[in-house]
């Protein structure tokens, strides 16, 4: 069994994606991931009795086993996760003989732009940035408060110094009176 399978159709979103004559010679499919559910239609060119077709479809990187579907001749995927993706159909003729040959597509979904990784660059690059212009922020601020705390520091030594020499003066006052009391005495 030789015959041909080939591709009839294509819908998303229930809307057909191309004319029927278009569809034969789809072998490449790129969707956007708003395209959560699309069919696709088949047909296997065993003419001896059409009606006994039956057939089998892979979606690899989906499914890992053959999905046997007896007479339908389309198939519908809904919420595929973004990705690439390979179909395959094989078909068997009404004798239960398989073909040798198989139909393949490939679908490409494409992620929205924030599950890129261009997106997920630009991010991480804006946290690195905001974290940076936060660390800045904090250190000149930091900064600041230190300016401000050496500058009352600064302020309370001189007056410290400054009633150091009241002391000072007031203690020397005291010992003058003192020296000067004893002289009287001593007179």
């Amino acid at each position: 069994n030789n015959a041909n399978i080939v591709f009839t159709g294509f819908s998303v979103l229930n809307k057909p994606f191309n004319t029927e004559n278009e569809a034969a010679f789809i072998n490449q499919l790129t969707l956007s991931y708003k395209d959560y559910f699309f069919s696709v239609n088949f047909s296997h060119l065993d003419f001896s009795n059409p009606s006994q077709n039956t057939y089998a479809y892979k979606l690899e990187g989906f499914n890992t086993d053959w999905v046997y579907i007896g007479t339908t001749q389309s198939v519908t995927f809904t919420n595929l996760n973004p990705g690439s993706y390979v179909l395959k159909i094989k078909a068997a003729n009404g004798m239960g003989e398989w073909s040798t040959r198989q139909a393949l597509l490939k679908i490409t979904i494409v992620p929205p732009f924030w599950k890129t990784w261009w997106f997920y660059t630009l991010c991480t690059l804006a946290a690195v940035l905001l974290l940076f212009l936060f660390v800045r922020y904090r250190e000149k601020k930091l900064k600041n408060e230190k300016l401000k705390l050496e500058q009352k520091v600064e302020e309370r030594t001189k007056e410290l110094q400054h009633e150091k020499l009241k002391v000072e003066e007031a203690n020397k006052d005291i010992k003058d009176s003192i020296t000067y009391a004893k002289r009287i005495q001593d007179a």
